[in-house]
């Protein structure tokens, strides 16, 4: 009889304690992937695409910005360092909203959608010549010569 008492309680504890742990991970999922967040701190912004948001990076899908820290030429780091600032100012403006994707890019970082008073980011900064849309055929670099993308004076 004290067996029987000892599993039934033994199995008890265990649903509960599986249960806990499911419920844990999925309000953590619910927070990370499908919020939306409007004025959410955004600690820095890192380059024209990726932002840290309380400490974790954050990848904005959509779009290709220049990179800055391993940029291929001049060129390409100059345009990346007009779209970090293009997109540092939207942000610090505190008009920027953010739609968590239930997805990561290659790298393991969480991907978002950002929008700045109610247009998609990637949009503006394209407009700008400051990034190309990441579904795009255009394999040319920032560098190439025969860019569509215009010279910075």
């Amino acid at each position: 009889m004290r067996t029987w008492r000892l599993r039934r309680q033994l199995k008890t504890f265990m649903t509960a304690l599986l249960g806990s742990i499911a419920a844990v991970a999925l309000w953590g999922l619910a927070m990370d992937y499908w919020t939306v967040f409007r004025g959410h701190p955004v600690l820095s912004v890192i380059d024209g695409d990726t932002l840290r948001v309380n400490g974790r990076k954050v990848r904005l899908e959509g779009f290709n910005a220049p990179e800055t820290y391993q940029a291929r030429c001049e060129h390409e780091r100059r345009l990346g360092l007009k779209a970090t600032q293009a997109l540092r100012q939207m942000v610090r403006s505190g008009k920027v909203e953010l739609s968590w994707l239930a997805r990561r890019d290659r790298y393991g970082r969480p991907l978002a959608r950002a929008r700045y008073q109610g247009r998609d980011i990637g949009e503006i900064l394209i407009e700008q010549g400051l990034a190309r849309s990441a579904g795009a055929k255009d394999n040319r670099h920032w560098c190439d010569k025969t860019s569509a993308v215009p010279t910075l004076p």
